[in-house]
């Protein structure tokens, strides 16, 4: 991720080029599956460590995950 302050601009502006380039869908074909609960397993990994195909998102998400807690929500 670029230096600099992390904006919630910058932030949603980073998440979109994830989500509409060829990212998402290998994301997708990575835990793929007919059955639902083997997808949802292998989905877990990435979600808890924030990393995603090599992307690390951690600092977009422990920021406004913080944030958002402080305005008294989770």
């Amino acid at each position: 991720m670029p230096d600099g302050p992390l904006s919630f601009a910058r932030a949603c502006t980073q998440l979109e080029t994830i989500l509409t380039g060829a990212t998402r869908r290998e994301i997708l074909a990575s835990i793929a599956s007919s059955d639902f609960g083997p997808s949802l397993l292998r989905l877990r990994p990435a979600m808890r460590s924030n990393t995603w195909n090599g992307i690390g998102l951690d600092a977009i998400v422990s920021r406004f995950d913080a944030q958002t807690r402080r305005d008294g929500f989770h």
